[in-house]
């Protein structure tokens, strides 16, 4: 009953379920308090997986948080892990929210990963899994960067439109010819969490066979509305906002009511999040 309380709470594209439960999973206690409350004590009642014991126990809220919420926090918006016995890379994208501006600008994310390409192609990788799960977007210029080292010719990438040549936004993207890696075995994982422009560019990649699309659907689609309008309600004074303007990829045109549906769908389980164990990774090499 929680569960459904809560997600009647949280706005995803066209009802996306995907979304749902991966932002749930992580802002729980976000979404708990902003719709019941706080109090100083509560207790848990709870039944484990595959188990008829019942199990009562509790907590005060001004306990730390839960050490996966500092995990999650802590965890570096950007970075690579390789194995160079089994010709493997990974690399992690927490998000793409690097602009011009700050200290880890737009320049900082290319420079980073002209870095990975040129080890991977040092230490001849035959296999590449970009790690998306949780990535909800930001600068498309981060996105059209990591195209244009996976592929080995032009592409189309945003519609080409007045609204997207305003925003300055990348009608095409050609091939780096300096450390390429296309022709590596190339996958991205996905999870429910990825939005706005990693969901675009998942849509070009899926459009032009890029790579294996490995994971759940996310829960962003082809289409984006980046411009909106704000009003405030007149007895509430609530602020709303409404989007105005729609952003989209050139792609042939996919369902507005689903997500990018991967290639493969793999599910991350309870067993394997207390196991750590990643279903995702291992399907990828073995595959």
């Amino acid at each position: 009953e929680i569960y459904k309380t809560l997600k009647s709470t949280i706005s995803a594209d066209a009802f996306n379920q995907s979304f749902y439960r991966g932002d749930l999973n992580v802002n729980f206690l976000y979404y708990y308090h902003s719709y019941f409350g706080f109090d100083s004590e509560y207790k848990i009642k709870f039944k484990p997986y595959n188990s008829e014991k019942i199990i009562i126990t509790s907590f005060l809220i001004d306990e730390p948080a839960p050490s996966y919420k500092v995990e999650l926090n802590n965890k570096p918006r950007l970075g690579i892990e390789m194995n160079k016995e089994n010709k493997t890379a990974i690399i992690k994208i927490k998000n793409f929210n690097f602009f011009p501006r700050g200290r880890q600008n737009i320049d900082f994310f290319k420079e980073a990963i002209d870095t990975y390409m040129k080890k991977i192609k040092d230490e001849n990788i035959t296999k590449v899994a970009f790690d998306l799960r949780g990535n909800r977007g930001g600068n498309p210029e981060c996105t059209k960067h990591i195209l244009s080292y996976i592929i080995d010719k032009e592409v189309n990438f945003y519609e080409n439109n007045d609204l997207n040549k305003r925003r300055n936004r990348p009608i095409t993207v050609k091939p780096k010819l300096t450390n390429n890696i296309n022709d590596a075995k190339i996958y991205m994982l996905t999870d429910g969490r990825c939005a706005s422009a990693t969901t675009q560019m998942l849509a070009v990649i899926k459009h032009n066979q890029l790579a294996a699309i490995i994971g759940e659907e996310t829960g962003g689609t082809y289409s984006t509305h980046p411009g909106r309008g704000t009003t405030a309600l007149k007895n509430t004074k609530l602020a709303m906002q409404i989007g105005t303007e729609r952003e989209s990829v050139n792609v042939s045109e996919l369902p507005l009511n689903k997500g990018i549906i991967p290639d493969k769908i793999i599910k991350l389980g309870l067993f394997d999040i207390i196991n750590g164990d990643d279903p995702l990774l291992n399907y990828s090499w073995k595959e």
